[in-house]
């Protein structure tokens, strides 16, 4: 008779547990507390290029520093935004397209770790004209399949 009722307590223990589940099937169990005092996010640091010429893409990466001297690649967590028509930030990826002049945007990124920290950083848009890259700090640079490209007589 013993051994019917453990039998009984275990088939009830687990419909009551089979029922739960096919009322919230995606239920995920809660994480265990954490033991020891939170890492504190003190800093961001926004890396890539300061220029990003018209048709290409570059990749930026935003390194978040913590109190405890942990150090993180949160580029995939934070949230994007680039202050231009003509550029896009998707996951630290800044795609520029056809730009009229050379100009200067400001990316910025920012994560919320129970607090919201945003890093910002200029980037020049870099136009192109007749195959040349022009710049204000300096003369047009022809293309390597460019240079020395003379016409040959004979």
């Amino acid at each position: 008779m013993k051994r019917i009722m453990t039998l009984l307590a275990m088939v009830l223990v687990a419909a009551v547990a089979l029922a739960a589940v096919a009322r919230d099937p995606g239920a995920v169990p809660e994480e265990p507390a954490r033991t020891g005092p939170v890492p504190v996010l003190l800093v961001l640091d926004l890396q890539g290029p300061s220029a990003v010429t018209e048709n290409s893409a570059e990749r930026y990466t935003l390194i978040a520093r913590y109190d405890d001297g942990a150090v993180a690649d949160v580029t995939d967590r934070a949230q994007w935004t680039v202050d231009s028509p003509y550029a896009d930030v998707t996951r630290g990826v800044l795609t520029v397209i056809d730009v009229p002049s050379e100009q200067t945007v400001t990316l910025s990124a920012w994560i919320n770790e129970g607090l919201s920290l945003k890093a910002a950083r200029t980037v020049t848009l870099v136009d192109r004209i007749g195959g040349a890259v022009t710049s204000k700090s300096g003369p047009s640079v022809p293309r390597p399949a460019e240079r020395g490209a003379v016409g040959r007589g004979g």
